[in-house]
């Protein structure tokens, strides 16, 4: 399965983190997760990062760092449409 590459937020205000749960029809729903989504093709990873923290939580990032890249393989995700 092609790698799906997306960018997510760490927001900490007075010892707080914002997370959500995923909404439970999507994949892994109701699980916890961090502000952000896909990045588009041909997306810097930061504009990918402020187009999703407007559109989900409509707030305007003024500065982000790189904290961690990381690859994870969802076990549980759909192969068959890969398998030809």
């Amino acid at each position: 399965m092609k790698p799906i590459r997306v960018a997510a937020a760490v927001i900490k205000i007075a010892e707080q983190i914002l997370i959500a749960k995923r909404p439970l029809d999507k994949h892994q729903g109701g699980l916890w997760e961090f502000p952000g989504g896909k990045i588009e093709a041909g997306e810097k990873d930061l504009d990918a990062l402020s187009r999703e923290l407007l559109e989900e939580i409509n707030i305007q990032i003024t500065d982000a760092k790189l904290m961690e890249t990381i690859s994870f393989d969802y076990s549980d995700e759909d192969k068959s449409q890969s398998e030809v």
